[in-house]
């Protein structure tokens, strides 16, 4: 699935009773869902005024030009004093905040909340203390038997390093 069809679904999943938009409060679990982490009142209003900004340039441009377009996308009859956020706007903008996530950032976080010792590598130790969370069966499955004979360390870049 493409980050936007991911974004689109995370709407439609959050859009409760089918509205056609989310507020406030349906914005701030859709935003948590799709980054792992809930924004700041600051990031959602500041959302909800471009949203804003976006609605009121839409009728601006609409009855300026007298006519009313039917695009199917919720917004002929928008309440502009509603905190609420359409579809198209709404895939716009975190489109935009999905393009400057780091993935490689994200993966130094894991590795660095798994890394409890601050020393660059894992143990099997750091791995049995992480998956304590799942059942103890995950920690030995992810080494095999023969590994738990040798100190085996994993580092940040792949790279395993193996001694008796």
């Amino acid at each position: 699935m493409d980050k936007l069809s991911t974004v689109r679904a995370c709407f439609r999943d959050f859009d409760k009773g089918n509205k056609g938009f989310l507020n406030k409060h349906d914005l701030k679990f859709a935003m948590a869902a799709l980054f792992g982490i809930r924004p700041t009142k600051f990031e959602v209003e500041q959302i909800l005024s471009i949203a804003k900004d976006y609605v009121i340039r839409l009728e601006q441009d609409r009855q300026k030009n007298s006519e009313t377009v039917h695009d199917n996308s919720g917004l002929e009859d928008t309440e502009i004093e509603g905190a609420r956020i359409y579809e198209p706007i709404f895939a716009q903008i975190m489109m935009s905040k999905l393009e400057l996530v780091d993935e490689d950032d994200i993966l130094r976080q894991v590795f660095c909340a798994f890394d409890v010792g601050c020393r660059g590598f894992l143990t099997f130790e750091d791995a049995l203390r992480a998956f304590q969370v799942y059942q103890q069966m995950y920690s030995i499955i992810f080494f095999r038997p023969e590994d738990r004979n040798v100190v085996l360390i994993i580092r940040m870049h792949g790279h395993v390093s193996v001694s008796n």
